[in-house]
């Protein structure tokens, strides 16, 4: 028969290299070990984004289990070091729970006690099972977008939660919405279910301001970033930050404020009092003249000039920085003296 730090080195040698982004571990208080290997899922509970992670975390070999009757103690920065040394990365690797866990190979009189008494669970393992349920319920209902979900549990019903195990499933009372609402755990044969009540809030993907934005400045893009927000967003929130870039702010926006779409509006490729190039167009040819822009104008907008030569004032559209143009068929001077002016003016 082998020896034990043999089978040992063997199992650490096919451990294959792992990825822990986005893995939550829950330290448990007492370690659950069954066999000569103390793994990392007998001390902790793991949720991670995919199954196959889940199960390459449990099963990873942390050290020997101690002798039958004694005790040993892992902290929380060995378990770091255990895990960097096993090959796996840790930088966004999210570690709670117990600060010390008890690993000791039970003997067969406490083996006996611990079956008839009621598995031990901390709060955050026991709130961590539930959001991990709440998740899957949320998944296989079709309900789109991300979601946070936020539980709060007694201590009556943690001893419940402990009673289901690791594997039960969650369901609601009524259709899913935002807002704290009831939900139902319930694993298999279990028997009656354990009632629990949870906030559901959404996160939608908003751009806000990374620094204060002064009004009339030009937002580039190293001033505004996109972040997560939860729960209700104010009306026109802009969520694609190339529908902000190159806009200009109609008002000062605060840090971290949420960009509105009232709140930009387009570059002026015109401004008021400047002299610009007027195009007019009549069949296949082009005529050029100038004229004093009377009001500020964006790309597109209509707005009033003054011709130089005559005085005459024509409604022509803005084509591009300094330009404007005018279709012969769009109207002659006459008909703009007559045009309903806005008593306010771009500025």
């Amino acid at each position: 028969m082998k020896s034990l730090p043999y089978s040992f080195a063997l199992l650490l040698t096919l451990l294959v290299h792992v990825s822990s982004q986005g893995a939550e571990l829950v330290l448990r208080e007492r370690a659950t070990q069954q066999g000569a290997i103390i793994r990392l899922g007998d001390i902790a509970d793991i949720s991670s984004a995919s199954s196959a992670e889940l199960r390459i975390l449990a099963s990873t070999p942390l050290l020997p289990a101690p002798a039958p009757g004694t005790q040993q103690f892992l902290s929380v920065a060995q378990v770091r070091d255990l895990l960097i040394a096993r090959g796996i990365q840790i930088d966004q690797l999210t570690i709670s729970g117990a600060s010390l866990v008890e690993i000791g190979v039970a003997t067969k009189q406490a083996e006996s006690h611990k079956k008839s008494a009621a598995p031990e669970l901390t709060h955050q393992a026991a709130e961590l099972r539930i959001r991990q349920a709440i998740e899957r319920l949320l998944k296989n209902s079709n309900v789109t977008g991300r979601w946070s979900v936020e539980v709060s549990l007694s201590e009556s019903l943690v001893a419940k939660i402990a009673k289901l195990g690791t594997n039960f499933e969650a369901r609601g009372q009524r259709k899913l919405r935002t807002g704290r609402q009831r939900f139902f755990l319930s694993a298999g044969d279990s028997g009656k279910d354990v009632q629990v009540m949870a906030t559901l809030t959404q996160i939608r993907s908003v751009v806000v301001a990374r620094q204060r934005i002064e009004r009339d400045q030009l937002v580039r893009a190293t001033d505004v970033e996109v972040v997560d927000r939860e729960g209700n967003l104010p009306s026109g929130s802009i969520t694609d930050i190339e529908q902000v870039v190159g806009k200009v702010a109609q008002r000062s926006l605060r840090p971290e404020e949420i960009v509105q779409k009232n709140h930009l509006r387009a570059s002026w490729q015109v401004r008021r009092g400047e002299t610009v190039s007027v195009y007019v167009r009549t069949g296949g040819i082009v005529v050029r003249t100038r004229a004093v822009a009377k009001e500020n104008g964006a790309m597109g907008d209509l707005i009033i000039v003054e011709l130089l030569e005559d005085k005459k004032k024509l409604a022509v559209s803005v084509s591009g920085p300094g330009e404007v143009s005018l279709h012969a068929t769009g109207g002659r001077a006459t008909d703009y003296a007559s045009l309903r002016r806005d008593d306010t003016r771009r500025r």
